[in-house]
């Protein structure tokens, strides 16, 4: 017989991917070792099927979360894109705004409309368009002052057949700004409650696995070499899972149960 050895016993402050790794490769060392452990607990397989589950459980749960972090991802990447291209818009506006100020200045007839077009293009606004408020504000004094210059704006910028004009390219980006902005603010709210629920698992796998080393440590027979290599192999893939050895907060008795989430409550 190997000899024998107490295991240690999983820390909950211990990082939440890390503790994901070590119970997905734990629960093949519990599933393979059911029959062992559940000889040794009065609940059998039962006891089995309780601390297994929550495995399972994690995975599903790391699973959802690896998709939502994705998608919040793409949303916070499209939304940085729109804005990108919608400070593009609004800049390029407002040069053009300003040159054609400066020409009209030069004419007797005209000068007394530059001041509009330059007011109609944010020249000389001091809005911070890197800023997302910013933004959306030079382009709504955009939109309204382009809507007041029509004729005028179109004479210095035929439209081209096919083709949106300045002012519906404005109203387009703010609608893409507005889309991008509700579909990041969606894709992150998901992603952090799958986050939140991917953590609630793991807490619970954590007490499940405790139970077992527990089990594993109080008996005083043999325990089959499989498991215990696995226990062993588990501590060495995994050092930073555990408490510290001596550590004063390591739990001396199995915690209050972790409740399930899914259980309805008495």
């Amino acid at each position: 017989m190997a000899e024998r050895r107490t295991f240690r016993v999983l820390s909950t402050r211990a990082p939440i991917d890390t503790l994901v790794s070590y119970q997905t490769d734990a629960k093949s060392l519990v599933t393979d070792n059911a029959s062992w452990i559940g000889t040794h607990h009065v609940d059998g397989s039962a006891f089995v099927d309780e601390v297994v589950d929550p495995f399972d459980a994690v995975l599903d749960a790391a699973a959802t979360m690896s998709k939502e972090v994705a998608e919040a991802l793409a949303a916070t990447q499209y939304q940085d894109s729109v804005l990108a291209q919608a400070a593009a818009l609004a800049s390029a506006l407002r040069k053009r705004g300003e040159f054609i100020a400066s020409e009209m200045d030069r004419k007797e007839d005209d000068r007394i409309e530059a001041p509009k077009v330059r007011s109609a293009c944010g020249v000389g606004s001091r809005v911070n368009i890197k800023r997302q408020t910013g933004l959306r504000r030079l382009l709504m004094i955009q939109q309204a002052g382009l809507g007041r210059l029509e004729a005028l704006w179109a004479k210095w910028n035929p439209p081209v057949p096919g083709e949106p004009t300045d002012k519906e390219r404005v109203s387009q980006a703010l609608a893409h700004i507005e889309t991008a902005i509700k579909s990041q603010a969606k894709e992150q709210l998901e992603s952090q409650m799958a986050a939140d629920e991917l953590e609630d698992r793991v807490l619970l796998g954590v007490d499940s696995m405790n139970r077992v080393i527990r089990l594993v440590n109080s008996v005083t027979g043999e325990i089959p070499a499989e498991l215990q290599a696995g226990l062993e192999s588990l501590e060495t893939q995994h050092p930073g899972v555990f408490w510290a050895t001596g550590d004063p907060e390591e739990p001396s008795a199995p915690p209050t149960p972790i409740p399930d989430p899914d259980r309805p409550m008495d």
